[in-house]
């Protein structure tokens, strides 16, 4: 409320003292215009139609080529915002025309289609467009957004949610152009689906509306402690992960849960990133193998028991000229000998880029030395 006060003051302070109006606007800079958004906001809403509006809009957009410690593309949202809020639409020509956009609110997405909307020339600056969203319902204000923008534009939507998969698919479907390859083209969707403690029973039917959007759309799992992952969850995960799960995720579960996914999931395609921590696999690290595809790049075992035993079944899901570009293997208890061993294999992995061990046994030196040695064209850490 004490905002809303301020703002009506500003607001009708060009109207009563325009020299002060512009001192106080002139207060206005890169380190203080973040804090200051609602009271712009609301001052743009107050002094909609009058003079000052245009000002503030402009000085709040110089404010991002002011910025140092603000990337352009943090402020910018506020500029639209303040547009919506002021209902002026003829203004949106007078701002400055984006190559790049990000949305990291429904708020802020609704202001970029309210000035995508007002534009009288197609915006074919911008190239790229970033929305985020945390609901379903996040995502209706994409409906449409399509026809506003030029054909040269690519769209990324970052969806995280933790239940209701099956009717963010379902609205991504509805939602998505999918009739015309410009636009499949144009959309690329990344959904990070949190499973939650409940099973989640609309993934039974998620299958049915997986199948058009695999083009568009990439599915990251992760799975924690509290994941509920029963018969169910996993039947519907194996009708559903050879279209479009591309990463997983685990955080402290059993071996057997580990093994259990691993089995659902055979035979996933685009499956390119895999993630266990703190999770026991010693002496059951082959049943990993089904998640080790031909097109993994990125394998994680972070804390997961391993040690010397373990390095025969390390090295034979991974056999020569397979493709993986990072592994990680911290928090285990490999030793010299054994690492030597693995090293010396990951040297027929022909895209390895990363390797990280963080090994803080005895000689920790020596085995720096070995494992440079050995890979000399990868990345240690």
């Amino acid at each position: 409320m004490q905002e809303y006060f301020a703002a009506y003051y500003f607001a009708n302070l060009h109207h009563a003292n325009k020299k002060e109006f512009h001192e106080r606007l002139q207060q206005i800079n890169p380190g203080n215009v973040r804090a200051m958004e609602y009271l712009l906001r609301f001052a743009c809403g107050i002094s909609s139609g009058s003079l000052a509006t245009p000002l503030i809009l402009e000085h709040v957009q110089k404010q991002r080529s002011k910025a140092e410690f603000f990337p352009e593309i943090k402020l910018q949202p506020l500029t639209h915002l303040c547009l919506l809020e002021s209902g002026c639409g003829k203004l949106a020509d007078k701002l400055d025309r984006p190559t790049k956009a990000k949305c990291d609110s429904q708020e802020d997405l609704l202001a970029m289609r309210y000035y995508l909307q007002c534009l009288r020339q197609p915006l074919v600056e911008l190239k790229d467009l970033t929305v985020r969203c945390r609901s379903h319902e996040e995502l209706a204000p994409l409906r449409g957004i399509d026809s506003l923008l030029h054909d040269d534009t690519k769209v990324r939507i970052d969806l995280s949610i933790t239940s209701r998969l099956h009717e963010c698919l379902k609205l991504l479907e509805e939602i998505l152009p999918i009739d015309n390859i410009r636009s499949i083209r144009r959309f690329r969707v990344s959904v990070s689906y949190n499973v939650s403690d409940k099973p989640d029973e609309e993934m039974q039917t998620a299958v049915v509306v997986v199948e058009r959007l695999r083009d568009q759309i990439e599915l990251e799992l992760q799975i924690d402690e509290d994941s509920h992952l029963g018969e169910r969850v996993l039947g519907s995960l194996s009708r559903v992960c050879k279209q479009i799960i591309q990463k997983v995720a685990l955080w402290l579960r059993t071996y057997d849960d580990v093994i259990r996914l691993a089995n659902a999931l055979a035979g996933c395609d685009r499956l390119a990133w895999v993630f266990v921590y703190y999770t026991n696999l010693h002496g059951h690290l082959a049943g990993v193998a089904p998640l080790v595809s031909p097109f993994l790049l990125l394998l994680v075992l972070e804390s997961c028991g391993l040690n010397d035993d373990d390095i025969h079944d390390l090295i034979s899901i991974l056999p020569a000229g397979h493709g993986l570009v990072s592994l990680n293997v911290e928090g285990n208890s490999f030793s010299e000998v054994g690492l030597e061993t693995l090293t010396a294999h990951l040297r027929n992995l022909p895209e390895l880029l990363l390797f990280k061990l963080d090994y803080k046994g005895p000689n920790a030196e020596r085995v720096k030395q070995m494992v440079k040695e050995n890979l000399p064209e990868v990345t240690f850490s």
